[in-house]
């Protein structure tokens, strides 16, 4: 069966989001990281602020819900939580590798 052009697009559409969302929560983490490691005293106060690990989706998924909703674009709900999930998913490698990377350039500790 041929896809049609609407389903193309749509499917494009998908990647974008899932990209935009895992890029979005990497560049969160590293200003958190960044923020964090300059913090005074570092390392002895790190984890006062790890609950705002939880916040860091939030953002990306209420820019990309409002994007969906201002461009009138092709992605459906299901397919937008869908982005959302798999970006926060896909994140943790980019975070684990170059995260950990800029963590240590900037001075950080493991």
């Amino acid at each position: 069966m041929e896809q049609t052009e609407k389903q193309v697009h749509s499917s494009r559409l998908f990647k974008k989001a899932t990209a935009f969302v895992s890029l979005m929560i990497f560049l969160q983490w590293c200003v958190l990281d960044f923020y964090v490691v300059r913090m005074i005293p570092y390392p002895e106060q790190v984890h006062d602020n790890d609950w705002t690990i939880l916040i860091i989706p939030i953002l990306p998924s209420l820019l990309l819900i409002a994007w969906s909703k201002w461009s009138h674009s092709l992605l459906t709900p299901g397919q937008i939580t869908g982005a959302i999930v798999l970006g926060i998913i896909l994140s943790i490698p980019l975070i684990l590798f170059f995260g950990v990377n800029f963590h240590l350039s900037i001075g950080g500790q493991l």
